[in-house]
């Protein structure tokens, strides 16, 4: 990373310090956008980050910077997710969880402390808040929190409905997920439903998704093939 890049990034990160002890999200969100920026740029022209010095002081710097520079783009992701959850951009989010790690990539601290005391919260933070409490992120876990947040949403967010189901077992929460869009849960409504031709429709609502497990329970890949094709 050379001096100028070193640089830049120093002033942007001792910004973003200050904007996070002030709650300027505006701000945040623009200097993340800009830390964010630059860390690709340098990624891109530079063929290696491993800075090879002869002078001992010089390269514990370099490695300074360079785990400030990972810090603060961890914390330019979280914030990118913060502002997905504040303006209810429910298709982009949905996205993200179809990613098994995303949850891996996110400061949920800095999360919690920027929804918890939204006054008009909508389904995403809802469902967001019974995660944090469902698999303990920052408190210990703790089910009747997070189901408590979950009923405030699961009519409208398939994925607090299939958490609400997992954490009470009662079949209208996986029903509605499953209506809501969610395959996995289709797939396993499909599975527990006792009635073959209901079962059959949300397998196929499943396997449309591209579910292999829901395609091997309708069986003859004929018949899958021509029911994918034709919208049944």
């Amino acid at each position: 990373m050379n001096d100028i890049n070193k640089f830049l990034l120093k002033g942007m990160i001792c910004e973003l310090r200050e904007y996070l002890k002030e709650n300027n999200f505006d701000d945040i969100k623009k200097i993340c956008k800009k830390i964010s920026d630059k860390i690709d740029e340098i990624n891109s022209n530079e063929v290696s980050t491993d800075i090879v010095s002869s002078n001992k002081e010089d390269t514990k710097q370099d490695n300074n910077n360079e785990h400030d520079a990972k810090t603060m783009a961890f914390i330019a992701k979280t914030m990118a997710f913060i502002e997905l959850l504040l303006t209810n951009n429910q298709k982009e989010l949905f996205k993200l969880y179809e990613d098994d790690n995303w949850m891996y990539k996110l400061n949920f601290e800095l999360i919690y402390k920027h929804i918890k005391y939204v006054e008009n919260k909508n389904p995403n933070i809802y469902h967001m808040l019974g995660y944090i409490y469902t698999h303990g992120c920052i408190f210990p876990k703790n089910v009747k929190k997070a189901n408590d947040y979950y009923l405030k949403c699961w009519e409208d967010h398939m994925y607090a409905s299939y958490n609400l189901y997992r954490n009470t077992q009662q079949l209208k929460h996986l029903e509605k997920s499953a209506k809501l869009g969610f395959v996995r849960a289709q797939y396993e409504f499909g599975d527990i439903c006792a009635d073959r031709q209901t079962a059959i429709k949300f397998y196929i609502m499943s396997a449309k998704q591209g579910n292999q497990d829901a395609i091997a329970r309708l069986g003859n890949q004929d018949l899958v093939s021509y029911l994918l094709k034709n919208d049944y």
